[in-house]
């Protein structure tokens, strides 16, 4: 089943919400883990660059 997206089957592409927003494809190649490591990895460096940038105004 193709999405209309230059032909890239909707499960490579589409970010899932009850899946923890990955798509089926990570899920059923078992990158869940290291998808979400990397997102919680990326995001407490967010939080650390905006709690310098506040405490430096």
């Amino acid at each position: 089943m193709e999405d209309g997206l230059g032909g890239t089957p909707t499960n490579e592409v589409r970010l899932h919400g009850a899946l923890g927003y990955i798509t089926p494809a990570d899920k059923l190649a078992g990158r869940e883990q290291a998808i979400w490591s990397e997102r919680n990895r990326s995001l407490e460096a967010a939080r650390a660059r905006r709690r310098r940038q506040w405490q430096a105004a």
